[in-house]
């Protein structure tokens, strides 16, 4: 199976308010926080496409 880049956006941006809703409400360090943190992650990860200096994210702890 395969993802395109633009189907790894849109999921990776229907996340992004889900994690700041989930944080708002169980705070910033919650594991639930970091699971959607980390499948955001590993769908860009997933499909091979060039990464701008915008998507990077230092790894921080």
């Amino acid at each position: 199976m395969s993802m395109d880049e633009r189907t790894s956006q849109e999921l990776r941006d229907r996340i992004q308010p889900i994690a700041e809703a989930v944080a708002a409400k169980l705070g910033a360090r919650h594991p639930a926080v970091a699971a959607l943190e980390l499948a955001a992650a590993e769908i860009a990860a997933a499909v091979p496409m060039p990464r701008r200096y915008a998507d990077y994210e230092p790894r921080v702890g």
